[in-house]
């Protein structure tokens, strides 16, 4: 990580100056001024496509709270894992001289922060400073991959600066979320594989294995810090008021119908649903046994 760090540091000297400040906080809150008030920081975990980016979109439409730049900002798991990173630096250099001037400061953005991830939390921090803002996040489902020890840092990291820290996790049903994941890869990357071929990969693996994200989550924040439940749950009111609840939010109605970021459904060959459900055997059992309230029985293999 050493030499990446040089190579990172390196392309920055000749990248072009971004402001991170959030261009949309004058529009939806002209003014300014810093108020005395509750802060909250939220850490969506993901899973990856487990409804994050219908959540994001609701939650960012309520009138106190102001998302960062984007959906999901990826700078941590860049931290955590070389190879990620190394795509998005090679990705620099392929539209470095393209006219695409919104991936360029995209990327940029984010190689900034990555470079200096003490930008991350001050970044955030200048959003919470927003008169009648009480709650900003990042929505990066990649970060349920996260080490304990960085989830610890970043909540340590807010908590220094007064900003309680809250994370949301959606769970899917494996075989759901593994097929669903390897669609929008083929729509995003065109790189179709075979389900067969990549439910057992390092980071497919790592997002769907809750017996393992669950208890590293519930190590780091204490119970009123976290909210766990189900994309099969998701789009239930009792659920969304849940949400709304857990982060102090005012009662609001979403639209239930409306679709984020769906890719057309491919039927699951029967064979394969079994081979998937029995070599995530142990995810099943854990989520039965911690979760059977609220497990959706009905849509779980």
């Amino acid at each position: 990580m050493k030499n990446l760090a040089s190579r990172l540091k390196k392309m920055r000297m000749n990248a072009p100056k971004y402001n991170l400040r959030h261009n949309a906080l004058e529009k939806k809150h002209p003014d300014l001024p810093v108020a005395e008030k509750d802060k909250t920081f939220l850490l969506c975990l993901g899973t990856q496509k487990a409804g994050t980016s219908w959540l994001f979109d609701f939650i960012q439409g309520i009138d106190t709270v102001q998302m960062g730049y984007v959906k999901e900002l990826h700078v941590f798991d860049r931290l955590e894992f070389e190879g990620i990173l190394n795509a998005d630096l090679n990705r620099v250099k392929a539209i470095a001289s393209s006219e695409d001037i919104f991936r360029q400061k995209h990327l940029w953005k984010r190689l900034s922060l990555i470079s200096d991830p003490e930008q991350y939390y001050t970044y955030f921090d200048h959003i919470l400073q927003t008169d009648k803002v009480t709650l900003t996040g990042d929505f990066t489902p990649e970060y349920c991959m996260l080490p304990h020890e960085r989830l610890l840092q970043i909540k340590n990291k807010f908590q220094e600066r007064g900003i309680k820290v809250k994370i949301i996790f959606l769970m899917r049903d494996p075989v759901e979320r593994i097929s669903s994941a390897r669609r929008m890869t083929a729509r995003v990357l065109g790189i179709e594989r075979p389900l067969l071929e990549v439910y057992k990969g390092q980071y497919v693996e790592m997002l769907t294995r809750y017996e393992k994200i669950i208890p590293k989550i519930r190590a780091v924040f204490g119970k009123d810090e976290i909210y766990i439940n189900f994309y099969e749950n998701l789009f239930e009111k009792q659920t969304i008021d849940e949400i709304l609840g857990f982060l102090q939010l005012p009662r609001t109605s979403p639209d239930f119908s409306k679709r984020i970021n769906a890719s057309r459904y491919q039927e699951i060959r029967d064979n394969e649903r079994h081979i998937i459900a029995e070599y995530y055997s142990d995810t099943y059992e854990f989520v039965r046994r911690e979760f059977g309230q609220i497990y959706p029985q009905n849509a779980w293999h």
